[in-house]
């Protein structure tokens, strides 16, 4: 195992005004182990996440073997649905940015507060 490398930027929704203070959580692909829980700076970012990945190598040539580490990526902020990204990919030796927009819930909202949006895995 080498490593791959994740960072993630969270917005207010399209604005791209930054949400300092928002918390990140990395989960494993079956959400079993949590592999790291960050707070953003006041850009809205992580700082980089070291995240064990396959051997690039492995990409060379043609293979039943993944070539990528998947992850899910969950972040809450009070006042927001809660965003869970499924399927984030960390590819040895690179840094994966994934950025995040925050959706505001509706003034005394009590229904389900968790948007999912589920990356689908490429076709190497």
């Amino acid at each position: 195992m080498e490593k791959g490398m994740l960072e993630v930027w969270v917005y207010i929704t399209s604005s791209y005004v930054p949400v300092e203070g928002a918390n990140v959580y990395v989960t494993n692909e079956d959400d079993t182990q949590v592999l790291a829980v960050r707070p953003l700076n006041s850009s809205g970012q992580t700082d980089t996440i070291p995240i064990d990945a396959p051997d690039r190598n492995l990409s060379q040539s043609p293979s039943n073997e993944k070539t990528f580490t998947s992850v899910n990526v969950y972040v809450t902020y009070p006042g927001y649905y809660t965003i869970l990204i499924k399927g984030v990919q960390i590819f040895a030796g690179e840094i994966s940015i994934q950025e995040v927009q925050m959706i505001p819930l509706p003034d005394n909202y009590t229904g389900n507060n968790r948007e999912v949006i589920t990356i689908t895995p490429q076709d190497l």
